[in-house]
């Protein structure tokens, strides 16, 4: 059973409790806690103002204003898939990957082709790392799976249009 099969099988009661003592659990335990409860809000099975009436009785703030640092890095946390997926894939692959190309784009137009050539690395290495990064924050994606298997064929229609480019001309 899934981490996230496991916090959907609780009981408001306990997910708010929990909720309530996030830093006690690891990195993966608070990430799949915390989509929980926003599925269980965006669901409408439970309310914000449940959540602050439990967290007022801890002396907290509500669990949505709470950030919650992870124990690494952002780069780490993004390879592991500990960032949620809404995030890695539109910010990290979709918006990056548009900046990258108006940068090339702008190295093109300067004809300097050693700068070309380092920007095209480097955008390789950073789609290399957000593939995968994309691919595991799908599997621990808590929401509606369609989603997660979305994120997932994008990755492999991605993959298989760039290494469809390296053996087709044109």
């Amino acid at each position: 059973m899934t981490p996230e099969e496991v916090w959907r099988r609780k009981s408001d009661e306990e997910l708010l409790a929990a909720s309530n003592r996030i830093g006690e659990y690891t990195a993966l335990g608070q990430h799949v806690i915390l989509a929980e409860l926003q599925r269980r809000r965006e669901l409408g099975l439970i309310s914000d103002s449940v959540t602050a009436e439990l967290s007022s009785d801890a002396g907290e703030s509500r669990v949505s204003d709470r950030i919650v640092d992870p124990p690494q890095g952002v780069v780490v946390s993004l390879w592991r898939g500990d960032v949620p997926l809404r995030m890695t894939y539109w910010v990290c692959g979709v918006l990056t990957n548009l900046l990258w190309l108006v940068v090339i784009a702008l190295a093109v137009a300067t004809n300097f082709r050693p700068l070309v050539l380092l920007l095209v690395v480097l955008n390789l290495i950073y789609s290399v790392f957000i593939m995968v990064a994309i691919w595991r924050s799908a599997g621990r994606y808590a929401g509606n799976r369609i989603w997660a298997d979305l994120a997932r064929v994008s990755i492999v229609f991605g993959l298989i249009r760039a290494v469809s480019g390296l053996f087709l001309p044109g």
